[in-house]
């Protein structure tokens, strides 16, 4: 498993949601949807953290309610 995504899988707010996390090289792409804005802060807070990461590309989107 990527480290990203094992990264995401630890934190208690964002183990349960469908991310899908591509990384290449020092580049990572979070794509998917989440409940919320505050989601997906986290996971591009937490996505660049992760040793290794240089670049992020965010398209995480939030659910239509």
């Amino acid at each position: 498993m990527c480290p990203t995504k094992a990264a995401l899988l630890e934190d208690p707010g964002l183990k349960s949601l469908a991310v899908s996390v591509t990384m290449y090289r020092s580049e990572v792409l979070l794509s998917g949807f989440v409940n919320s804005l505050e989601q997906i802060q986290k996971a591009v807070l937490v996505t660049r953290g992760v040793e290794g990461v240089q670049s992020v590309k965010n398209e995480l989107q939030v659910k239509p309610q």
